[in-house]
């Protein structure tokens, strides 16, 4: 493995020689004002080459060779636009009109050869979208996206819910790889990157295990940074920024320089992160604390056929656990810290594969969970668990020509493994060490003008071994699988308004060697957890179909899906309470499940600054195979409608958000009432040489007493965040 990495590097860094490029040059502005669009994106058709615009909606744009190259240009809020020059090109001057809902955002995490083809719903954030909802989590700033929910453990840990998929079936990426953290493993660990480091996010609603494998049964969720720099100028640019927030007295800041140089870039970040106890209608909740602190530094290369590059992070985080029965001054805290090296290197090149892609992800991760407790002024601490992960992902992506039938096309690679050592006095189940290789077939037909067809096929297999600890010392237990996974889609535009998509798939999960093998009582998710030997992967057929229309004054989008999944592992409340924690009894059970529900959303423009925006979605989560009964945690109905102000330089708008009751309950689960949050949110962007950007939001301005049915705080009595009031500045220069 260490072999294999340094042979990447030296790679990434022998590339690195640079040679001449031809460029191309221009601005990007409103249609109607003429205003600058800084952040607007510049992308090659079919590739992933491209670059943003400055801030006064200047770009420019390095190419492999001069010829004629198919230009993608798109901004938030705006309709996308294709435009064809022949490179080199100086002056382009390219206006965009403005758009309601961004529909047209090629999503690389679906689309590995650029086409834009859509065969699934997706959904993408950048630039100013994805300022004004920054968050304290991934999960905070996604929830109340159409199928996209959040599952709650205090703001630390709290992690996506996608049609009604969460945990390990829900795969969470850093730059289309895996991360090497255990956020998916328990309801209490949380995703090691700090919002504040997105460049990009993508949302994949629906099964994606052809291109990701393992854990993919319900979507995806890739976090796209700039740690190794992909487009630059000359010179030093970078952003600071700072944010308030009220609810629990969180303070943050943020601060990222890159430096360009011709062909070469250099970029570091850091950024940190500390707030109390939240505070709800009723009062404080304790152990809700959090502090982080995260930096990296990357380096990044172009040259006429590559472009590539290496980068470094490291994380440190502590947060607390709410625990419904903590006695005074006694309480959990989650310590943890992770460093990771990720590095990436494209070749376009003659022949028949003429782009290639190579990743690579690894990294060290610790986390301990501590259990503390003050007596006479003194802080007894005992380590209950501890977690000590090495992780790794590679990839390779080989990107064919088109020939006869066939459009452009991948065959590519992964293997991705970790070794984990679980210990402490609480240690409840054993470590594991698994290695996963896969190869995969990904390849785009056109149909006809209005018609394109997408195969695929993923051979998959893992190998797992438990690894002793002092819970388990004498665990010698071993298995091997094999799947297929595979997907067949059509995508199907009979107007330029009009857009449908079609996709059904084959998907997998693997069982984790916590599902497996636990028996015990975990003191960060309180829960008395208890494994089983003999669960088989789960294996899931899903169905997806959307629709999207657009017209001047309207645009709206339509979902519905279907998952049959065999060997579906519950993670069943028993209702009995284990004696000597104290903690209630789950346990992991097999069952065959079926999920469907559907989504849908609309915007409608009232004139040019107004808009209106209205959304719904619903899950409906059912044992299958001689039993009804309700999956447990799935997430109840919800509707929202909202009204959008945006004015050049000034936007706002508020959001009400309604949650039914849910009481399609699991045995022994407890159902939840619904609820109506109302949210509010403003900014204003100023400067030209210097850009900055003012936004404040308040959420729950009614200060509204409730209960989230997704909530893993083990005290059911405890309430969601009260009011709350955010304040965010941030400068770019």
């Amino acid at each position: 493995m260490r072999t294999l990495l340094l042979s990447l590097l030296l790679l990434v860094y022998g590339t690195a020689l640079a040679q001449s490029t031809v460029t191309v040059s221009g601005t990007v502005t409103d249609y109607q004002t003429g205003s600058p669009l800084p952040g607007a994106t510049i992308l090659v058709e079919g590739t992933t080459t491209g670059t943003a615009a400055d801030l006064d909606g200047s770009f420019t744009l390095r190419l492999t060779g001069a010829g004629e190259v198919a230009l993608l240009v798109r901004s938030v809020g705006y309709v996308q636009r294709r435009i064809s020059v022949q490179a080199p090109a100086r002056d382009l001057s390219i206006r965009l009109q403005r758009s309601i809902i961004d529909f047209d955002e090629v999503i690389v995490t679906t689309s590995p050869t650029g086409s834009g083809a859509t065969y699934q719903p997706d959904r993408a954030f950048s630039g100013e979208e994805l300022t004004r909802r920054r968050d304290v989590t991934i999960a905070q700033m996604l929830d109340g996206e159409p199928g996209v929910s959040m599952r709650s453990f205090g703001p630390a840990p709290a992690r996506p819910v996608i049609r009604g998929f969460d945990g390990e079936r829900i795969l969470v990426l850093e730059n289309g790889e895996r991360m090497g953290d255990i956020a998916e493993s328990s309801s209490d660990h949380l995703t090691a990157l700090d919002p504040h480091a997105l460049q990009r996010l993508e949302v994949v609603r629906g099964p994606a295990s052809l291109l990701y494998g393992t854990s993919a049964l319900g979507g995806v969720i890739n976090m796209i940074t700039n740690d190794i720099p992909t487009e630059w100028s000359d010179g030093a640019e970078g952003t600071v920024s700072s944010s308030l927030t009220s609810v629990n007295e969180m303070v943050s800041g943020y601060g990222r320089v890159q430096y360009g140089l011709g062909n070469h870039a250099l970029t570091a970040r850091a950024s940190y992160r500390a707030g109390g106890d939240l505070r709800t209608p009723k009062g404080r909740l304790t152990g809700t604390s959090l502090e982080n602190f995260e930096g990296s530094a990357g380096y990044g290369f172009t040259s006429d056929n590559s472009v590539g590059g290496v980068s470094i992070s490291g994380l440190q985080s502590v947060y607390g656990i709410p625990e419904g029965d903590a006695g005074p001054g006694e309480g959990i805290d989650i310590r943890l810290d992770r460093v990771a090296v990720q590095g990436n290197l494209e070749l376009q090149r003659d022949g028949f594969f003429d782009a290639i892609q190579l990743k690579f992800h690894t990294s060290v991760f610790n986390q301990d969970e501590v259990e503390f407790a003050r007596v006479n002024n003194q802080r007894d601490e005992t380590i209950g668990l501890s977690y000590a992960q090495q992780a790794y992902s590679i990839s390779g992506y080989f990107q064919h020509k088109p020939a006869g039938m066939f459009d452009r096309g991948v065959i590519g690679f992964n293997v991705n493994g970790r070794v984990l050592d679980i210990g402490g006095q609480d240690a409840f189940t054993p470590g594991e060490q698994f290695i996963n290789p896969a190869l995969f077939a990904f390849q785009e037909v056109p149909v006809s003008q209005r018609v394109r067809m997408q195969l695929g096929l993923r051979l998959d297999y893992r190998t797992l071994q438990a690894r002793t600890n002092s819970a388990n010392p004498d665990i010698d237990e071993a298995r091997d699988d094999l799947n297929l996974a595979g997907s067949f889609g059509l995508n199907y535009r009979p107007a330029d308004q009009l857009e449908m998509g079609w996709q059904v798939a084959r998907a997998h999960r693997y069982p984790t060697a916590e599902e497996l093998f636990s028996n015990g009582a975990h003191l960060g998710a309180g829960a008395f957890e208890i494994g089983n030997a003999e669960l088989q992967p789960e294996i899931g057929y899903g169905a997806d179909a959307f629709m999207r229309y657009r017209t001047r004054f309207a645009e709206v989008e339509v979902a519905a899906f279907v998952n049959f999944i065999n060997g579906f592992i519950a993670f069943q409340p028993t209702g009995q309470i284990d004696g000597p924690s104290g903690f209630p009894v789950f346990v992991y059970e097999s069952t065959d499940a079926r999920l469907m529900g559907g989504e849908a959303q609309a915007a409608f423009r009232l004139n040019p600054d107004w808009s209106l925006t209205t959304g719904v979605d619903y899950v409906h989560g059912t044992r299958m195979g001689g039993s009804t009964e309700p999956l447990p945690f799935m997430p109840p109905f919800r509707f929202r409608a909202g009204l959008d102000y945006t004015h050049d330089r000034l936007w706002g708008g508020i959001v009400a958000r309604y949650t039914a009751r849910q009481g399609r309950v699991a045995p022994a689960e407890a159902a939840t009432d619904g609820y109506m949050l109302v949210n509010l949110n403003a900014g204003y962007r100023f400067g030209s040489s210097v850009l900055s950007r003012v936004v404040v939001r308040a959420e729950n301005i009614f200060n509204v007493t409730y209960r989230d049915h997704l909530s893993r705080v083990e005290d059911r009595e405890a309430f969601m965040p009260a009011r709350n009031i955010s304040l965010v500045y941030s400068l770019d220069f």
